[in-house]
């Protein structure tokens, strides 16, 4: 593994690239003539998306890093990393299909994000340095979509023909 980190680019971790997914009736389709998988993404959902794949590059990058290091001082900085990956992953898949648990697991892994860019700021290493900057700037256009969507709720009074209640777990 290159001690460089992967820089983002290609299709594959623009999710409002041109790839050509589509949307039907049914869900996902490989079939032209349905929504496109950019065209039911509002901008911040597109940020959040691109944000999560760049956090969960970095943290897998970085734990890689520290775990080559062989330095037993790094397993909570690994664990952190390995944390944050595992739920953005998760938090890409709810997000995509506009699950009612969304809010509640982008907030789950803004609080990773948080302790990782925490802990990776205490160590020198490159990498982790250069994690907790990307987890900084990832941080950001999350905390931008969970505002607007706590935002809209509190507008809206009722989401998706639901009450409203004080716990935000609707999308």
């Amino acid at each position: 593994m290159s001690d460089q980190y992967p820089q983002q680019g290609g299709q594959q971790t623009q999710w409002t690239g041109q790839q050509g997914t589509t949307m039907g009736q049914s869900g996902m389709t490989g079939q032209q003539g349905g929504l496109r998988l950019q065209d039911v993404q509002s901008p911040q959902e597109a940020a959040a998306m691109n944000a999560i794949t760049r956090a969960i590059e970095i943290c897998e990058w970085c734990a890689d890093q520290c775990v080559a290091e062989g330095n037993a001082n790094m397993a909570e900085c690994i664990r952190l990393c390995e944390d944050v990956s595992e739920i953005g992953e998760a938090s890409q898949v709810l997000l995509s299909r506009k699950s009612n648990y969304s809010t509640p697991i982008l907030q789950t892994l803004n609080q990773a994000m948080q302790a990782c860019a925490q802990e990776c700021s205490r160590h020198n290493q490159g990498h982790c340095q250069d994690c907790a900057s990307v987890l900084g700037q990832s941080l950001n256009a999350i905390q931008q979509l969970t505002g607007s969507k706590r935002q809209g709720m509190q507008q809206g009074g009722m989401t998706q023909g639901r009450m409203q209640s004080g716990s935000q777990t609707g999308y």
